[in-house]
């Protein structure tokens, strides 16, 4: 349990044009996860600039509550952040985070193994004004983006590049008895190009949106696909509309799948 930089109940931090490394290659057993370069925990007005994180045991950067109080302003601008064990960025509880001009590469070793994971762990925490955009993502060994759990995300992806397994990942948690009753999900002119999926999930019968417009998707798989064939039939997908995207590559039939009821779905210009 380490992290190289702390910042727990701090305030107004700039951590720019430094090199932080973990020790992923000398790590002397193959149990725990928590092995951070960046940890940020109820930390306020935190920009993160010119970075490289890499070779953490756990997180390039960590962005979780101290004491009960959330992040709050953090900013994580042109940084590589390579070849960490469990997610490269990790966002628990925060309102308003912005990752800008970034790349994210080679997360492999536990799981989620994301590029950016936005997973609040129960009610008191969320993720909230959160911001990804011009950013490029390869070599994560599950997905590019997740957003796990069933509590509050709104969080908009614009721009960027997707290029690993699974390009974005809604996870329920294997709870689909709980919905989220406010905020959104949104991807805009984004390039996917994923082995597996596009866009993954078991999204159900959660009112907060996804919206996903005039973006492009190259998989060498199904495109899209939502749900699964595991849960009982009666949730109902809900919420989900495509606008002005390109199905350019989708090796496997149907392009776009969606298991149980799509009461709610909007497909306009999809082709």
């Amino acid at each position: 349990n380490y992290a190289v930089l702390n910042c727990a109940a701090a305030e107004n931090i700039i951590i720019e044009n430094i090199k932080v490394l973990g020790e992923r290659k000398d790590h002397l057993s193959e149990s725990g996860e928590w092995g951070m370069c960046i940890s940020l925990s109820g930390a306020k007005n935190v920009n993160i600039k010119n970075c490289h994180l890499a070779d953490a045991w756990g997180d390039g950067i960590y962005v979780g509550s101290h004491n009960g109080e959330k992040c709050e302003h953090i900013t994580v601008q042109s940084c590589m952040i390579d070849n960490n064990r469990r997610n490269g960025v990790s966002v628990i509880n925060c309102d308003v985070f912005r990752m800008v001009n970034c790349i994210i590469t080679n997360t492999k070793g536990t799981a989620p193994q994301s590029g950016i994971d936005f997973e609040p762990n129960n009610e008191a925490e969320s993720c909230k004004n959160c911001v990804v955009e011009n950013c490029y993502f390869s070599g994560n060994a599950n997905s590019d983006i997740m957003t796990h759990g069933t509590f509050l995300f709104e969080v908009m992806i614009s721009n960027c590049s997707l290029n690993s397994k699974i390009g974005f990942d809604i996870s329920n948690g294997g709870n689909l008895s709980e919905k989220r009753s406010d905020g959104y999900i949104s991807l805009k002119n984004c390039t996917f190009d994923n082995s597996h999926r596009c866009i993954s999930g078991y999204k159900n019968s959660l009112d907060s949106p996804l919206i996903v417009s005039d973006c492009d998707f190259f998989c060498d798989s199904i495109c899209v696909e939502i749900g699964s064939s595991s849960f009982s039939s009666h949730y109902n997908l809900g919420n989900i509309s495509f606008h002005n995207c390109h199905l350019l590559k989708a090796t496997g039939q149907p392009p776009m799948r969606f298991i149980h009821k799509g009461d709610g779905m909007t497909f306009e210009n999809v082709f």
